[in-house]
Formats: structure tokens, C-alpha cells, sequence
């Protein structure tokens, strides 16, 4: 029997370690962990995951994977987050599966309602149903799917391309558009009064950063006033900082239901001032009680204000948006 020579040994090692890296790459792929595409960021009541026909209960921070199956029943409400940080909104009576074919990315909505506010524009992401698909244009936007209406489609900012087997519309912001079947004819876009949700969550977001300006602003205050020894030059130099923060207070409308919380933090810049200039101990440590007193009543209506609109958003998200009247 003729032996192989060395140089044959050599290539036939290197054959057989390339197959066998090639087996173990294609097994490690077969038994990885399903990548995580979505995670449940709040629930409001049950909130139930379907995954290879197994149910259970969703928790907060449970990671959703494609092919689950989600749904909220006639009394609960969630809060998803995409890996994007994308958040999407479910109203009650919701079902929805989290899908990724390829390099597309979506949620197909059965039924019930999805509030989804986007981080970007992304062409590989949309929202399917049972009568036609929205691919996402813009940043925001609400889908719909009634047993009577159809798929509702109705976007609050930006652009989406909402299409069926019979054609495509494009909808823009503060406009709603249907498909009462996949088959039949997507309407024709149509003003909405959708302003709702964002004028709440803006105006949520300005005092959130007036407030945490300010915060910032009166600890660097007390901070700088008790190392400086009450020198006026460092005080001066934190004026600035907290003229900053008041003039994005100033520029706001106030909202009736946070008055007292908007009176509060006006109070408590005026105040803190007063405390930056003093140079006397005693008033000092008055003023500095005083501000934190308007503070704290500050944080606790801002609390207050959140949990009204947030709630106000859920009874937003449980009504028949395609009942809106357009404006005319």
C-alpha cells in the first residue's frame, strides 16, 4: 500500500477542520438564542405572550422574540419597546404578532388598536393587518382593525405608504385613511383632528425638561453658594444657568391642570435667586427651605400632571378613532 506523503496528510487535516468548522457553525446557528426584536416596557392589567403555542403571562421587561403573539384583553392596556427604542401602544381587546422575515422587521395587528411612536425612518419596518400594510415613512402613527371598519390607518406626524393588493395611498400626518378588505380599494386620505397625543406629550416633555433644568440648576446653586463661602462672583456665574432654565418655563403656556405646579417652579427660580444674592446666613437658610418647599410641590403636580394625561391617552386609545368627525 502506497502511504500518502506529508504534504497530502496536510491538506486532507485542513478539509476535514474546515468541514468540521462548517458543521459546528451551521449547529451553533440552529440552537442560538432567538434574537430579541421587542420588550414589554409597561402593562396596564393582563397583558398574554404566545410562543410555540405555549401561553403565558408577559411581565415588565419580558423580551419578545418573532412569531410571538401578544395580546391585551377588554381591560388592559401595554407599552412595547422596540430595539430601535421605538415605542408602540396597545389598546384593549389588541392582538398583535411580532415579525422579522429576512431584513424585514414589523407587527402584524389582527385585531384592536397600536399606537406606535418611531425613532427613525426606516424602510424595512411596517405595520401589517388583515386588509392591508403600512410601511412607516414618517414617525408616528396609529393602526387599526375593526370587524366593521376594516384596517384604520391614521398617521400624527410624518408619512406613511399604506397598501393592499389593490393599490397604494400615501398618508400624512393629521390624516386617516381604510381598507374594509385586501381587496378592496384603500379611500382616499381624509383630515382627522389627531393632535391629541402629541400636544399632551410635548407639553408633558417641556415641563419634564424645565424641570430637570432647574433641578440641576438650584443643586449646583446650593452646591457652588456653600464650597464658595456665599461669594457673590460664584453666585453670579449660577444666574445665568438658572435664567436659562425659567425662559423655558416663561415661553410655555400654562396648563390648567398643572397651575399650581407651574406657579411652584416659577416661585421656586424667584426664590432661588433671592438666595444666590443674599449674603446673610440666617436668610440664607430661609430662602433655601423656601425654594426646596416650592420644589417639592413642583415634583409632586408634575406627577400628578403625567399620571392625568397618561390615563387621558389610555381613554384615547380605547375609543373608535374612524368615528372622528374630519374637519372641515
Amino acid at each position: 500500500m502506497k502511504l500518502l506523503s506529508h504534504r497530502a496528510v496536510i491538506r486532507i487535516t485542513i478539509v476535514l477542520c474546515l468541514m468540521m468548522v462548517l458543521v459546528l457553525s451551521f449547529y451553533m446557528q440552529s440552537y442560538a438564542a432567538p434574537k430579541t426584536l421587542a420588550m414589554v416596557c409597561n402593562i396596564y392589567g393582563r397583558l398574554t405572550v404566545i410562543r410555540d403555542n405555549q401561553e403565558k403571562n408577559a411581565k415588565v421587561r419580558s423580551a419578545l422574540i418573532s412569531n410571538d403573539q401578544v395580546i391585551t384583553d377588554g381591560r388592559s392596556q401595554a407599552v412595547l419597546l422596540m430595539k430601535d427604542n421605538s415605542e408602540v401602544k396597545m389598546g384593549p381587546n389588541t392582538k398583535i404578532t411580532i415579525e422579522e422575515k429576512n431584513a424585514k422587521k414589523g407587527i402584524f395587528l389582527w385585531f384592536g388598536k397600536v399606537f406606535a411612536k418611531m425613532t427613525r425612518q426606516d424602510a424595512n419596518f411596517e405595520f401589517g393587518s388583515p386588509h392591508g400594510a403600512a410601511a412607516i415613512e414618517g414617525t408616528e402613527l396609529q393602526m387599526e382593525v375593526d370587524k366593521s371598519a376594516g384596517s384604520i390607518l391614521t398617521v400624527a406626524e410624518g408619512k406613511v405608504l399604506f397598501s393592499n393588493s389593490k393599490g397604494k395611498v400615501r398618508v400624512k400626518g393629521s390624516e386617516q385613511s381604510m381598507a374594509k378588505s385586501k381587496t378592496a380599494t384603500i379611500s382616499a386620505p381624509r383630515i382627522v383632528q389627531f393632535q391629541k397625543l402629541i400636544m399632551w406629550q410635548n407639553q408633558i416633555n417641556k415641563y419634564v425638561d424645565a424641570m430637570e433644568s432647574f433641578k440641576q440648576a438650584f443643586d449646583n446653586a446650593v452646591r457652588i453658594k456653600q464650597s464658595s463661602g456665599g461669594s457673590l462672583i460664584a453666585a453670579q456665574q449660577q444666574v445665568k444657568e438658572i435664567n436659562q432654565a425659567r425662559d423655558l418655563l416663561d415661553s410655555m403656556v400654562p396648563d390648567p391642570m398643572f397651575q399650581r405646579g407651574h406657579n411652584a417652579m416659577k416661585g421656586a427660580f424667584h426664590i432661588l435667586l433671592q438666595y444666590l444674592v443674599s449674603t446673610v446666613p440666617q436668610h440664607q437658610q430661609q430662602y433655601l427651605q423656601q425654594g426646596q418647599a416650592q420644589l417639592q410641590i413642583a415634583e409632586t403636580e408634575l406627577i400628578k400632571y403625567k399620571a392625568y394625561y397618561q390615563n387621558e391617552e389610555r381613554k384615547f386609545l380605547s375609543e373608535p378613532t374612524y368615528d372622528s368627525n374630519p374637519i372641515k
